[in-house]
């Protein structure tokens, strides 16, 4: 018998994801093959997490992750976010979000559209570009920072090529972020990954 099987397991929306063993040490995360991937930071402190990112960029709403993991305190292992298809308004568009690029094999790389990034550069180290810095990271992927208003962000993000995000503590804002970034996000996805513009 196979000594590592293929690993099964459900997102918190109850859909099925699978974990495709590659090797004796790690289970490697194999996206549907026509799902854009999503990156989000890892740490819990980030404002946007695995917790949170759902609510957000789907139910254009912010909810700090602290509140959600009141409620549900295990974290997921990738969580789906759903879009409405520009050519079709009667599909939606698939996202899975993950916050361990290490779990994604070379091929799965071709799915990866977007990126959050906090400002530090080991955030890119596990990128598996031949020379893996800011320059090329935001030239193959989308990048984004979200930002609390009033705070400053890290030094990085003012030469990144990203996309500059902003919340406040009122939520009367987050429907035109969450647009904000559907704007950006879409048209790249479109150039980039025809392949995935659904």
């Amino acid at each position: 018998p196979n000594p590592n099987p293929d690993r099964e397991f459900r997102d918190n929306n109850g859909e099925r994801v699978v974990l495709k063993s590659r090797d004796s040490h790690r289970h490697k995360f194999v996206p549907d093959k026509h799902s854009p991937i999503i990156i989000v930071p890892s740490a819990s402190s980030s404002l946007l997490t695995l917790y949170n990112v759902k609510q957000f960029l789907e139910g254009k709403s912010y909810l700090p992750s602290r509140e959600i993991r009141r409620q549900t305190p295990k974290k997921p292992k990738a969580v789906h976010v759903k879009h409405k298809s520009e050519r079709n308004p009667n599909k939606q568009i698939r996202y899975v979000v993950i916050d361990d690029p290490r779990r994604l094999t070379y091929e799965d790389w071709n799915q990866v559209v977007a990126v959050f990034v906090t400002g530090a550069e080991w955030q890119l180290s596990y990128f598996p570009f031949k020379n893996p810095k800011p320059k090329e990271v935001f030239s193959r992927i989308c990048g984004f920072h979200l930002n609390m208003k009033g705070e400053t962000p890290k030094k990085n993000i003012g030469v990144w090529n990203v996309k500059k995000l902003e919340i406040g503590q009122q939520r009367y804002g987050d429907k035109e972020t969450v647009y904000a970034f559907w704007q950006t996000l879409i048209p790249f996805q479109k150039a980039r990954f025809p392949h995935l513009y659904i």
